[in-house]
């Protein structure tokens, strides 16, 4: 059978480096056709000529992708065998070398920080590592990727990488790894408005934790996910519980953005328990700690969330400003998610004036208006909503609006909250 013509695309011509690293690909080459018991030839077959084979193991002609992907099939090899390790993703064609350049794109991109440019350029890099067999490469632009997500909040599409990635022997070989995916994936679907999964996942991190101890940051991460949780669904006693643990990991942390967090959450849990006192002094800590020039997203949602927090416990001292601030800042780096909760303290901060068809028209704009926000938060808004109305006098408005509320604290699982609403509704009824 007539065979192809000597070279399949045309020669790229190369510098003395690559030439160095095609003889050493050629002899290679020739030990690996040797071992195999092959002649020129049959190592060909019916795609290249023997000459041709001759030609790369004499270093003469240069491998091409397509060449390289045959041989290594035809010996029974990784194409990996095929090339000196030190050198073996710099054969020109070679979808290595394409690889590399891909994933500098990516560092490129992480170190201007745009989420979205993360993710294309993360794309890129998990499909060429897959080509490529690099199971390594392939998970870190995963992770990456699944970060960034997050960041944009595209949680179904981050919580299918999670999904992925948690099943991966790579994941089961490390704790660390394993607990830090766990998180990420408990947060998507407490996003989601999926907190009894998002529960279980964090319970799943905290006993893989304990069996195989990690890092300090990683095991904060899950309980901070853990604790959020945990006060979305009304749990209220089992996030204190949590906090405690916490608190204790918070002096094991060393980065401020951790432990800024940690102080956030933690002030959470005294607003919503009644110790508004705890709650301003670990809110103070937060705001202490959190660096606008480091992470402005987060910096920002932290200032929103703080004045709602003020605003829910009766305060009105420095919500002006925490609001303005997180509204400069969002204005810049804010997602639909974000902009519809800035609206939400704004309709919690005209009610705490005593404007509450104001409140009530803000409340309305966000939850007629599609937005990314959970089913809880959605909730919260309708909560929102009761309390305006009651202030305007429509008791069956507020019923309305409790009703409503209750119903998607049930499609979140916050089953205490939804009772909660529930009860609300019928001491209204029977007032």
């Amino acid at each position: 059978m007539a065979t192809k013509p000597i070279m399949t695309t045309k020669p790229i011509r190369a510098t003395a480096p690559i030439m160095s690293t095609v003889e050493t690909f050629g002899a290679r080459l020739r030990t690996l056709r040797q071992q195999a018991g092959l002649s020129q030839a049959a190592l060909g077959g019916n795609e290249y000529s023997a000459s041709y084979i001759s030609y790369l193991e004499n270093g003469r002609r240069q491998p091409t992708e397509e060449v390289i992907i045959h041989l290594a099939t035809t010996l029974g090899v990784p194409s990996e065998d095929l090339l000196d390790t030190d050198q073996q993703s710099y054969v020109v064609g070679s979808s290595a070398i394409s690889l590399q350049v891909a994933d500098a794109a990516l560092r490129e991109a992480q170190r201007i920080g745009d989420p979205r440019v993360i993710c294309d350029r993360a794309k890129t890099v998990s499909d060429r590592a897959l080509a490529a067999h690099r199971s390594d490469l392939w998970w870190q632009a995963e992770q990456t990727r699944m970060h960034a997500l997050v960041t944009i909040g595209h949680f179904i599409e981050a919580g299918s990488i999670a999904s992925l990635l948690v099943g991966h022997p790579i994941a089961r070989g490390s704790a660390q790894l394993a607990c830090e995916v766990l998180a990420v994936s408990g947060r998507c679907h407490r996003a989601l408005g999926h907190l009894d999964r998002a529960l279980a996942l964090t319970a799943q991190a905290l006993e893989r934790l304990a069996a195989d101890p990690v890092a300090a940051p990683v095991h904060a991460e899950v309980l901070i996910v853990r604790v959020a949780t945990l006060m979305d669904a009304g749990m209220f006693d089992e996030a204190v519980v949590a906090t405690d643990e916490l608190r204790q990991l918070s002096e094991q942390v060393d980065s401020d953005q951790i432990r800024g967090q940690i102080a956030w959450v933690v002030g959470n849990v005294g607003f919503m328990t009644g110790d508004v006192t705890a709650g301003l002094r670990e809110h103070a800590l937060a705001e202490r700690l959190f660096r606008p020039d480091v992470d402005l997203g987060l910096w920002a949602r932290f200032r929103q969330a703080s004045a709602r927090m003020r605003l829910e416990a009766g305060l009105l001292d420095g919500v002006d400003a925490l609001v303005d601030s997180a509204a400069m800042a969002l204005s810049l780096v804010g997602g639909p998610g974000d902009l519809a909760n800035l609206e939400m303290v704004r309709a919690s901060q005209a009610l705490a004036r005593g404007e509450a068809r104001e409140a009530l028209l803000l409340a309305e704009g966000v939850v007629t208006e599609p937005s990314p926000l959970s089913p809880q938060s959605r909730a919260d808004v309708h909560m929102l909503r009761h309390r305006a109305n009651l202030t305007l006098g429509d008791v069956p408005a507020a019923r309305e609006a409790l009703r409503e509320a209750a119903l998607l604290y049930e499609t979140a699982e916050a089953w205490q909250r939804a009772t909660g609403a529930w009860r609300i509704r019928a001491e209204l009824e029977t007032a």
